[in-house]
């Protein structure tokens, strides 16, 4: 049994491949791909019923390598840039409205900047 497969990633219609031991774990693989396609993406495979699979965990990624497995060693996936989705704090423009009238203006001022004194009348060198 090989040791390695052929991990072939198409991103953007773009064709890259790598070597990869059946060891390395999907933290690694994923690294790999951030590093090569960008951060926020997504990766997917198409198993034996001809179905998109979603590869997020060492789970999966084993068992898309049972597919290269009793292939040819090849796993190729497929990989998209990731719709960017709001952040659980985000407000939507439906909210501002009734955000902005329970909100009460400040009144206040701000308080005013500490002053600095200086400690030693000698200057001190920050590099030579």
């Amino acid at each position: 049994m090989t040791e390695t497969y052929v991990l072939n990633v198409d991103f953007n219609g773009e064709c890259n491949v790598f070597h990869v031991s059946y060891n390395t774990t999907w933290d690694t693989v994923d690294m790999l791909l951030k590093v090569n396609c960008g951060e926020d993406i997504k990766v997917t495979y198409t198993d034996e019923e001809e179905d998109q699979v979603c590869i997020n965990s060492q789970a999966e990624l084993e068992e898309a390598l049972k597919c290269a497995r009793n292939g040819n060693d090849i796993l190729s996936v497929q990989v998209v840039e990731a719709p960017s989705t709001p952040a659980e704090n985000d407000i939507s423009r439906d909210d501002v409205d009734s955000v902005q009238e329970a909100a009460a203006p400040v009144t206040e001022e701000p308080s005013p900047a500490p002053e600095l004194t200086l400690v030693t009348a000698e200057p001190t060198k920050l590099s030579e």
